[in-house]
């Protein structure tokens, strides 16, 4: 069992952490307690995002808890009295009840204020009497006034050394304490001492003369009693202090060492105040702590700000670490302040920090599917040309200009960026820089043509990355590795490197890895056709992306429901926001094929007939050559021709399908099934029904080993229809057998549109 007290008062890295274990399915036998006010939270508040995202979670109960009734306060007094409540007993109850509405720590301290005042006396027999009233005392408004008094009757000694301590924080060591206050380490311990037999402070646990206060709000009732200037000389004699520890045990706490010296300087003297946010801020994201990294890279920058002449060099540094910082924690706008940080570089003629600038404003991925980002790319191309001819930066700068340009030319502008990148990486001989390179020139160039060559580059990153011990890394490869694998339809190697990927993403708790993990994982349900979990995971994805600011988050979730309710039977729910989609991003390379194929699916042959027919004309020009998409589109616009029976295209489609026969059509994430059987369809509508047999009989058999019930399905109707047009002895019966089949997959998995047209093809 693990007790978490006064949640409220927690940082954000610890109420994500809180998160993660308790979605963790890996964890078993734990009961996790935690206790908070929600009056001390406020809609800002880092606890009320994490309450919202846990009520999601199985397993997760909240009570409710309000202050101790009257009756339960009679009973506290029994307990802690040992003996039973007198009516003057319950008239303190009552009293206390209205003074601290039964909160239970308030009650306990009132309590032993009125004890160590004499007021609550213990009588000859054992039993505890008031002489006199308690408001003879000031009853306290407030807590704070009751630890003042308790803290007060150590001495004025005792007031300044745990005031002091105070400021060093809620936990403490008597060196640093000795050091702030010159006091003597005699004088310290006995003032401890005291303060431990009176229940301020209590020793750390397993920590040789380290003290915590007994509750944080002893330790804020203490600083908030000094005045504004003796707090800011503590922080400064904490600062010191701190500062002349040893190199090692000084980084170690460098955290401590940036908040006291915020806290303790002025507007003329805040430079070393910006050193250490910066370094505590660089320390943080070394330990996978972005929120924290955020916190501080934000206190440098306003600290920077109080500096009538600072360098703006020094700016654009701390901008590129807030932006890298805020990347990896989820928040978009990571986009404009590394945009801020390269135009700040830029005007300062900081050549590396332009680079350094252009380098960190990526996700790894495209930054959009919909459109192109000419500021990232503008940037881009400017670090190109300052940076050096030779060098890991530069590998990685090309590749990055190819992966934000990938959706929106075509590939031959793209491949000669993509290998000039790799070749420079390899040169280098950095196994980091290769990694990297490796992984984006994955997703730049993620064509059919080169799958041979991305098989190769996924295997090796697979090995550099393992050498490297890069948690990102390692998922950056694997996540690559499925991707690849889908399409020559290795599920077991599909397989294997979601689990990587998966089991990654929720140990580095990074937004974009889980947000892209679930991506994977919504689309291998879908092969699967497990429906339901495809639903669960497009909500997922639509949750992490949106909470994250991933730009491409509507589309992928519209494209995974596009795909379920497809199979359901139900595209009629989606048409008019597939419509709008087409209108509203006329680039997207899948927009009007989808939109085609929709018409197609709902039989509104002339609408589809419309787009077909334009696009047909153009030789599919629309269709860029430049990601794993292309595949799709010429996939879905080979359904739709086979739907219209338009024999002249269905050639200009076969030529270029042809080369890749032997693929699974994935687009990214999205499994469309064999090759073969596209080339099925089109083989019927040119009436070359012998191709077709063996093309559709090839299809089903890939299928059926990548695991693709409704592929199968479909791949069984489509044969079928072919059958009962080719008309020879033999193929009645063979296409029965084949839609009897397809009928009972598309029931038992809830695919109504494979019912619907087995059965409409078994009454012909």
């Amino acid at each position: 069992m693990l007790v978490l007290d006064d949640l409220h008062w927690g940082d954000k890295p610890t109420l994500l952490l809180l998160k993660h274990l308790v979605a963790s399915r890996s964890v078993s036998r734990l009961l996790i307690i935690a206790t908070y006010r929600d009056t001390d939270l406020s809609a800002s508040d880092p606890l009320a995002d994490v309450l919202a995202d846990l009520r999601r979670e199985s397993g997760v109960e909240r009570l409710a808890l309000s202050g101790l009734a009257d009756f339960e306060l009679i009973e506290l007094l029994h307990v802690l009295t040992g003996h039973d409540v007198d009516d003057r007993g319950v008239e303190i109850a009552h009293a206390l009840s209205r003074e601290t509405d039964g909160n239970p720590f308030f009650m306990l301290e009132l309590l032993r204020h009125f004890a160590e005042s004499n007021v609550f006396v213990q009588r000859d027999d054992g039993r505890w009497t008031m002489q006199g009233e308690f408001t003879d005392l000031g009853i306290p408004q407030s807590i704070r006034e009751v630890v003042g008094r308790r803290v007060a009757r150590l001495g004025e000694g005792a007031v300044r050394a745990l005031g002091a301590a105070a400021v060093i924080g809620r936990d403490f060591d008597l060196d640093l304490l000795d050091a702030i206050t010159n006091a003597g380490e005699e004088e310290l311990l006995d003032v401890l001492d005291a303060a431990l037999q009176a229940g301020i402070v209590s020793e750390v646990t397993g920590a040789a003369e380290r003290y915590t206060f007994s509750h944080a709000l002893i330790e804020h009732t203490l600083y908030d009693d000094l005045s504004a200037a003796r707090r800011r000389r503590v922080h400064l004699r904490v600062a010191e202090a701190l500062e002349a520890l040893p190199l090692d045990r000084r980084m170690h706490r460098v955290g401590e060492l940036a908040y006291h010296w915020a806290e303790a300087t002025r507007a003329l003297d805040s430079a070393k105040a910006v050193d250490y946010a910066r370094l505590a801020g660089e320390r943080a994201l070394a330990q996978l702590a972005p929120d924290e990294a955020v916190r501080w890279y934000d206190q440098a920058l306003e600290l920077l700000k109080q500096q009538p002449d600072y360098a703006a060099r020094t700016h654009a540094e701390l901008l590129i670490g807030l932006g890298t910082a805020q990347r990896h924690g989820g928040d978009r706008a990571f986009r404009d302040t590394l945009l801020g940080a390269a135009n700040v570089a830029a005007t300062a003629g900081a050549d590396d920090l332009l680079v350094r600038a252009a380098l960190a404003n990526s996700r790894g991925q495209v930054s959009s599917v919909n459109q192109l980002d000419t500021a990232r790319v503008a940037v881009l191309r400017d670090a190109i040309r300052v940076s050096e001819p030779h060098s890991s930066e530069r590998a990685r700068l090309l590749v990055l200009q190819a992966t934000e340009m990938s959706h929106a030319v075509h590939a031959d502008e793209i491949e000669p960026l993509v290998e000039e990148g790799i070749a420079i990486a390899r040169r280098v001989g950095n196994p980091a820089t290769l990694s990297q390179v490796l992984h984006l020139a994955h997703g730049a160039l993620m064509v059919p043509s080169n799958l041979a060559e991305r098989i190769d580059r996924t295997a090796e990153n697979l090995v550099l990355s393992e050498q490297l011990g890069d948690p990102i890394g390692r998922w950056s490869a694997s996540f690559d590795r499925v991707l690849t694998m889908m399409q020559i339809g290795d599920v077991a190697e599909v397989d294997r490197h979601l689990g990587i990927v998966q089991a990654l993403a929720a140990g580095i708790d990074e937004p974009g890895l889980r947000y892209f993990a679930a991506t994977l994982a919504a689309g291998r349900a879908l092969t699967a056709g497990r429906f339901a979990e495809v639903e669960a995971a497009a909500n997922e994805i639509l949750d992490i992306g949106s909470r994250s600011g991933q730009p491409d988050v509507l589309t992928l979730y519209g494209a995974f429901l596009l795909s379920l309710r497809r199979d359901q039977g139900r595209i009629a729910e989606l048409i008019d926001m597939i419509a709008t989609m087409v209108e509203d991003n006329p680039a997207i390379t899948l927009a009007r094929p989808s939109l085609a194929m929709c018409f197609s699916e709902l039989d509104r042959l002339d609408e589809a007939r419309e787009i077909f027919t334009a696009d047909a004309a153009n030789h599919f020009s629309h269709l860029l050559y430049n990601t794993a998409g292309w595949i799709t589109g010429v996939c879905f616009y080979s359904e739709v021709c086979a739907r219209l029976d338009a024999a002249e295209a269905a050639g200009e489609l076969t030529t270029m399908l042809e080369p890749y026969a032997d693929h699974i059509a994935c687009g990214g994430q999205f499994c469309s099934g064999s090759v073969r059987y596209y080339l099925g369809l089109l083989a019927t509508t040119r009436r070359d029904f012998d191709t077709a047999d063996l093309h559709f009989s090839e299809a089903l058999t890939a299928n059926e080993r990548i695991g693709a019930p409704v592929w199968s399905a479909r791949s069984r109707i489509e044969w079928a229809r072919m059958l009962l047009m080719r008309r020879r002895p033999g193929d009645d019966s063979t296409a029965r057998e084949l839609l009897e089949h397809a009928h009972a997959v598309g029931e038992a998995l809830g695919a109504a549109v494979l019912e619907r047209r087995a059965t409409e093809l078994l009454n012909a």
